[in-house]
């Protein structure tokens, strides 16, 4: 029986030589150098996907936790930064009062009638209560590493019928 030929070689016989594995080995190199700065691009985007997504549910938290505990809200003053709510219900006579205030890089409240604190957010670099009437804007600006997102809440003074 004959050997199959090929380029002057047998086949099956022989392993390969040194100029074919590094031909091999050069050319892998080459398609990983394509690509492997594509794959990093790739990898800083989810990352920074991933914080927009953190400050994104951050503040949704907030402003939902606002509007919840909040929904009786009968008036606010804003003084130097402090914002004091005056809701529904009474404690001991007392008309029942919060203070949000931002402290560092949170925002806490302060139930004023029974006493404690609760954190409400972080990551804050920026708190602005802005009082319209019968609205209270609030522009809370969040901050995680070098991604900054500026979002904005309304709380909604309730109107006795």
């Amino acid at each position: 029986m004959k050997a199959l030929h090929y380029s002057g070689r047998v086949l099956g016989n022989q392993g390969y030589t040194l100029l074919e594995v590094l031909i091999v080995i050069s050319l892998l190199t080459l398609i990983l150098a394509a690509l492997l700065p594509g794959l990093l691009l790739f990898k800083n985007r989810e990352s920074l996907w991933q914080k927009e997504i953190n400050l994104g549910q951050e503040a949704i938290r907030f402003f939902t936790y606002l509007q919840n505990r909040n929904s009786c809200l009968l008036g606010w003053r804003v003084q130097s930064g402090v914002l004091t709510v005056e809701v529904c219900g009474q404690h001991n006579g007392r008309a029942i009062e919060r203070q949000i205030y931002q402290s560092g890089a949170r925002v806490v409240e302060v139930d004023r009638v029974n006493g404690g604190f609760l954190l409400l957010a972080h990551m804050v670099d920026d708190i602005q209560f802005i009082p319209q009437r019968d609205l209270l804007l609030i522009k809370l600006t969040l901050k995680k590493g070098r991604q900054i997102e500026t979002f904005h809440g309304v709380l909604v003074r309730r109107i006795e019928t």
